[in-house]
């Protein structure tokens, strides 16, 4: 094979592929900030700014007593002295099977204050924000913990193994001299809670002073002392038999157990597409039972789907059905993840949670326009993460482009056919492109005189076949392929270009060339007709010459809903 003829080849190739492609196209992690009175009137009552600090008091005994020193009143929410504020990881809730393990981390932390960790059963404490508000059964002025050391144990502190005990350190001390765990310079606490039995408890770390060492709550139940609450713990009352939290897991359970009216995806493909790349799910604890994770998608959609579809299904797709999370965490996350800097969406989480609560969630998984939380899903997950400047916009909360209007908005004309003028035909693929010299007199022609042998048309076909015979024949050869001779090239290829229109037959198989399925081989095969002898090769001989598949988008190569092809990119 010459210079010239692999020119050629690859030239019809490219031709007739380009005339095929004409038809087809941080959220922070940190939990909110825990209320303190740092900012509150405390800080700038008169109590620091009266008489008594510029009278001779203030040589007096009194401004020297215990009470300033004390480690209750130097560490208390109310006073100017305060440490960072703490955060703790995970804020999340989690689940774990009984004798399985979570591990939390507390930042923020001052490394010269000694803390207590306790767990608390969750009927005994009210969380918001990372706040508890806590009863107090015994009425002794402090938070009652309840039994959780029925349903779960401290098992590790900083990496120093524990007996098993529901607060760290364990028992009451000494007040004026508390002991307590310290954190590392970097103000980091780590522990380890090991399930017991069902139930759910909530860790809570606090200063260790105060006049008791348990933490001291108001007749609210407000704790006076620097505190946070981590996720609640639900321990399962039997080991889980749900498959580990992957994607592949997740998307083998969901197909399998969701079908129907329940179906969450199209297929597995789009599936995986959704949780690897627009998820953005934590991989949660096997046994979630809520929470923005796969774990919990899991748990939904394995027994309990099988149980109640039509319930847990929707918990168990990607929207988590507000249990298992929900679009706008969705949103929200790839938001803060993908769209930074000038792409920036949403100066805090709580503003884009405002925003995202009024957006239209009537559209499905994997929406590439229209204006609905779906869409805006779709645009800043992968292709956000590849093209932040194209698609952060269109994700926005008013998006510039894609995102926008609904489906009644677009109007289809009416007028009569003779008032257009035809610019281009392609009922077949690559005739035009391919095989026709004269395009302009050819595109304004009509497909209804395409058979008649006296077609000008007709014998340009005949002179292009011939040319690109010259050239490859050989090739074809030397390939293991017999080539047609162009009367018989002319004879295959003549019903199925001639005329140029799509032809479908509702009682014959359905597939290219009867009709046009989006994963047909169509270039492929048009090459099969016009340049193989039918009578030695399959119509399929040549598939593989192109790409096989599309590319996968965000759910598979193509859109579960109309119009099914994904929106063009650049590659």
């Amino acid at each position: 094979m010459n210079h010239t003829q692999r020119i050629a080849l690859l030239a019809v190739s490219s031709m007739l592929v380009l005339a095929a492609c004409g038809k087809n196209n941080e959220e922070n992690n940190t939990p909110d900030p825990i209320p303190t009175n740092n900012t509150t009137a405390n800080n700038t009552t008169p109590n620091n700014t009266t008489p008594n600090n510029t009278t001779p008091n203030n040589t007096t005994p009194n401004n020297t007593t215990p009470n300033n020193t004390t480690p209750g009143n130097n560490t208390t929410p109310g006073n100017n002295t305060t440490p960072a504020v703490l955060a703790v990881a995970p804020a999340a809730d989690g689940a774990v099977d009984v004798g399985a393990t979570l591990s939390y981390t507390v930042t923020g932390a001052d490394p010269e204050q000694a803390y207590r960790i306790t767990l608390v059963v969750a009927d005994n404490v009210t969380v918001a924000n990372g706040a508890g508000t806590f009863v107090d059964n015994d009425m002794n002025g402090a938070a009652d913990a309840g039994t959780s050391e029925n349903i779960a144990l401290i098992t590790s502190v900083n990496g120093t193994a524990q007996d098993g005990t529901k607060t760290v350190p364990a028992g009451s001390d000494d007040p004026a001299n508390p002991s307590g765990v310290f954190p590392n310079a970097a103000g980091e606490l780590t522990f380890v809670v090991t399930g017991q039995a069902a139930g759910k408890v909530y860790p809570v770390i606090y200063h260790n002073g105060g006049a008791s060492t348990f933490l001291e709550i108001d007749a609210n139940g407000a704790p006076s002392e620097t505190h946070i609450v981590a996720g609640g713990l639900t321990v399962n009352g039997a080991v889980s038999n749900d498959p580990e939290p992957t994607c592949e897991n997740y998307c083998a359970t969901v197909m399998d157990n969701c079908t129907g009216d329940n179906a969450q995806y199209s297929s597995e493909a789009e599936c995986l597409d959704y949780c690897n790349n627009v998820g953005n799910w934590q991989d949660g604890t096997k046994g979630d039972t809520e929470g923005d994770t796969i774990a919990c998608r899991i748990y939904h959609g394995n027994a309990p789907a099988i149980a109640d579809a039509a319930l847990h299904c929707p918990h168990a797709g990607p929207s988590g059905g507000g249990v298992c999370g929900s679009y706008c965490d969705v949103y929200c996350n790839l938001s803060f993840e993908h769209c930074v800097g000038p792409n920036k969406h949403y100066d805090t989480p709580a503003e884009c949670a405002t925003a995202c609560g009024g957006f239209d969630a009537s559209g499905n998984p994997g929406d590439t326009q229209y204006d609905t939380v779906q869409c805006r899903v779709y645009h800043l997950g992968a292709p956000a993460a590849a093209d932040p400047d194209t698609h952060c916009p269109h994700g926005a909360e008013e998006p510039t482009a894609f995102c926008v209007g609904q489906p009644e908005d677009f109007i289809f004309r009416t007028d009569a056919p003779d008032t257009y003028t035809r610019v281009d035909r392609k009922g077949m693929p690559a005739v035009a492109t391919a095989l026709i010299s004269s395009k302009d007199a050819y595109n304004a022609g009509s497909p209804v005189g395409d058979a008649d042998p006296n077609n000008p048309f007709v014998a340009e076909i005949v002179a292009s076949l011939t040319a690109y015979h010259t050239a490859l024949d050989d090739d074809l050869t030397t390939a293991g392929l017999t080539p047609c001779d162009v009367n018989t090239c002319v004879a295959q290829g003549g019903p199925l270009i001639l005329p140029d229109t799509l032809k479908i037959d509702t009682s014959g198989t359905s597939g290219f060339p009867n009709g046009r399925k989006l994963a047909d081989p169509v270039m492929d095969v048009t090459l099969a007709v016009v340049l193989l002898d039918l009578s030695v090769h399959a119509v399929d001989a040549l598939v593989g010459v192109n790409p096989t598949a599309n590319d996968l988008g965000v759910e598979g190569a193509f859109l579960g809903t109309f119009p099914y092809l994904h929106p063009p990119h650049t590659p």
